[in-house]
């Protein structure tokens, strides 16, 4: 099997803009408006849609029982927008997935985008029946940039709550609905594990580094090496960032 490096990555949340607006996209200097209509669009739910279909039903019960008590004041009238002016939680997360890189797996050939598009795919497909109570809002492979990747938008749902809204945003909640706990750590090591064996089923290894790596190879060699097309250490986040330091 081919070797390939993968990461998962936190993303910045920058929404609809960045993800599927194509005007937008077409004045970033990173993008090459040729190849964005090879982006796919895998979901795409505005979230206050998403809100009101998740939370709809549990904020109407929530505010007909705070008028049942008699304080009608405490009845929410935007539950996305309670969540936006939080301190506690975020109205939605993102993670950017990418097998290889630019050298490995540039998006401007045509084999490379399809191998990433099948990957990509599968782990978005992946996703429900693993992270259930993750719910994605908007997903977009985009073929227009170095490397293909996908962004995943998602919120997390917890149930059966018992203060607040009985179905209600709270990753703490989702995270241990899903088995794991309360560290992100935890559900970025099960990514990897999913990534890494949807990979293998379109015949592309994780490529191995570590620290390993690291301790073979000297900063010199690897500057004299890190330009070379095929050389396998330039994937290495670890080398990177050691090069980066001197």
């Amino acid at each position: 099997m081919d070797g390939q490096s993968m990461s998962i990555s936190v993303g910045d949340l920058a929404g609809d803009k960045h993800n599927l607006n194509l005007d937008y996209r077409s004045h970033l200097d990173n993008v090459d408006e040729t190849r964005s209509k090879f982006n796919v669009c895998l979901c795409d739910t505005p979230l206050p849609d998403f809100y009101r279909c998740e939370f709809g039903d549990a904020l109407e019960k929530y505010n007909a029982k705070q008028v049942e008590k008699g304080h009608p004041e405490r009845q929410i009238k935007d539950y996305l927008k309670k969540i936006q002016e939080s301190k506690q939680e975020n109205e939605a997360y993102e993670v950017v997935i990418q097998v290889g890189n630019q050298w490995t797996m540039p998006a401007s050939d045509g084999d490379c985008r399809s191998v990433s598009q099948a990957i990509l795919t599968d782990f978005y497909d992946e996703w429900p029946d693993r992270y259930p109570n993750l719910k994605i809002a908007s997903a977009v492979i985009h073929m227009d940039e170095a490397t293909p990747h996908l962004h995943v938008v998602y919120v997390p749902v917890s149930h059966g709550n018992k203060r607040g809204l009985d179905t209600k945003n709270s990753l703490r909640g989702a995270l241990k609905a899903c088995g794991f706990g309360t560290d992100l750590r935890e559900l970025n090591q099960d990514m990897f594990e999913c990534l890494e064996s949807v990979s293998q089923a379109h015949g592309i290894e994780r490529l191995d580094m570590g620290m390993a790596g690291v301790k073979r190879l000297s900063v010199r060699d690897f500057k004299a090496h890190v330009n070379e097309p095929d050389y396998p250490y330039k994937n290495d986040p670890d080398l990177m960032a050691l090069l980066d330091e001197q």
